[in-house]
């Protein structure tokens, strides 16, 4: 007989890992997109767990690994909370701040306590689930060495956390998804959020039930857990959601990548367990978590590809700055070129941001050399300033000039106080003052100090570019 229910939470755990991968490479960097990812890959180490008592089939073995994972169910719960905490902060017209001062995120902490404790309970003891004496497993009773776990004394305090943790995180979302205004990106995404919600509370109750008879409802094809099912569904519409009102491109969402990365993860999988197939090895403990963690290490080295790139960039490129941002900037678009569909538009917002970038870095130059023409006179700068100038030195002085008066234009000249960038650039490249004597003098913190610095390079270089256009 086959065992349906180990293929079942077999391709669960590759699907929640892809998802997983797919929320914190696709989704912009946030605490939200973090927290989604997190929770997806909770599940899938949850589904590892499974994986591997469906597939033990020696008695001692069974004990040892029986909740080396069951930890993540707790973890995935009270990441789910935060999610639903957090779109409630993301959105903070939908509910008033006192709510979640003093309710939501104290309820979140001690959910993240909660989820603690009863990983520990479910790993060194028998109090949560009795891992010490199992059952034959309900499911596949034609399958030799097969076994269940019975639910321990505590067992019910779980259920009562996990049930009361996505019922509240439920609420949450149908409350955000009721209050914010219709035809808005957020009441899409809440919507589709609350779905998710409804579908985790439906699954949470059926598993934690179904735990507490002991296996006593109904499995479907010998074997699949139907909360499994429901809880998959929700999970993928999270995933999906997530995504989908995260990756933008010029404002366009980008269609058809969400499919293409999951049959592209698909391929590879097919690929690994093919060869596998084709070895012959051996199905004991050992090369099934060989098997399991190469599956997963499989997915997540494909995904972080071009997020691997950019970290050894960084370590090999840390003496040229200038050519890592290049070789990054190149990365990073090439990935949007390939991910969109309108092609034109991203060339134009890759041509857009090479010449912002270009004239920053020009003007950064040119405010360095304001005290040293020869210098100032070696800039591309100064060719685009003062292009019909006779001497270089000519050039580099009415180029310095230009700049100068930019960066007085800065300064209000209504009697309010000078803006912090107009001082630093003043007082740093017109009078020649150094950084610490600045700071000190006018009480900036070195963080501030250089925030606001590159605020006024900024807005001189956009000064200067539109000045060189005219």
């Amino acid at each position: 007989m086959i065992n349906y229910a180990s293929i079942n939470e077999f391709v669960s755990m590759l699907l929640f890992w892809a998802l997983g991968l797919y929320v914190l490479t696709r989704s912009p960097r946030s605490l939200l997109s973090g927290i989604a990812a997190a929770t997806l890959f909770s599940v899938a180490l949850w589904f590892f767990g499974s994986v591997m008592r469906d597939k033990v089939r020696d008695l001692d073995e069974w004990k040892a690994w029986g909740g080396f994972f069951w930890w993540a169910a707790g973890a995935a719960l009270a990441l789910w909370y935060w999610k639903s905490a957090l779109a409630l902060r993301r959105y903070p017209e939908i509910t008033p701040a006192s709510y979640r001062n003093f309710l939501a995120y104290p309820l979140g902490v001690l959910a993240v306590f909660a989820a603690i404790g009863f990983g520990l309970a479910s790993v060194v003891g028998d109090s949560m689930l009795v891992w010490s004496e199992p059952v034959p497993d309900p499911r596949t009773p034609s399958i030799s060495g097969s076994w269940a776990v019975r639910s321990g004394s505590h067992f019910a305090w779980f259920a009562a956390f996990a049930y009361a943790t996505v019922v509240v995180s439920a609420i949450h979302l149908l409350w955000g998804w009721r209050r914010t205004p219709k035809g808005s990106g957020a009441r899409s995404q809440l919507r589709w959020l609350t779905v998710s919600g409804s579908l985790f509370v439906v699954a949470v109750g059926w598993l934690t039930t179904n735990t507490l008879l002991d296996a006593g409802f109904p499995h479907l094809f010998g074997g699949i857990q139907p909360g499994y099912v429901v809880l998959t569904a929700g999970l993928v519409i999270l995933g999906w959601s997530v995504v989908r009102h995260g990756t933008w491109i010029e404002g366009q969402p980008v269609q058809g990548d969400f499919a293409y990365f999951l049959v592209g993860q698909g391929l590879l999988v097919v690929l690994y367990v093919s060869l596998f197939a084709f070895v012959r090895l051996p199905i004991d403990i050992r090369s099934l978590i060989l098997f399991l963690t190469l599956g997963l290490l499989t997915l997540s080295t494909h995904a972080l590809a071009d997020l691997g790139r950019i970290t050894l960039g960084r370590l090999f490129y840390r003496r040229t700055p200038g050519k890592w941002r290049a070789l990054e900037r190149l990365l990073n678009y090439a990935r949007e070129v390939s991910r969109a569909s309108d092609h034109a538009r991203v060339l134009q917002k890759v041509a857009r941001e090479s010449e912002e970038e270009w004239w920053y870095e020009q003007t950064e130059r040119a405010l360095r050399c304001l005290r040293d023409p020869h210098g100032l006179s070696q800039l591309d700068i100064v060719q685009s300033l003062d292009p019909d100038g006779a001497s270089p030195l000519d050039r580099a002085r009415r180029s310095g000039d230009v700049v100068v008066g930019c960066i007085n234009k800065l300064e209000p000249g209504d009697g309010r106080p000078p803006p912090r960038p107009f001082v630093i650039l003043k007082e740093a490249y017109v009078e020649g003052r150094s950084t610490k004597e600045i700071m000190s003098r006018h009480q900036i913190r070195e963080k501030t100090y250089y925030n606001e610095r590159k605020k006024g390079v900024a807005a001189i270089a956009a000064e200067l570019r539109a000045l060189a256009r005219a």
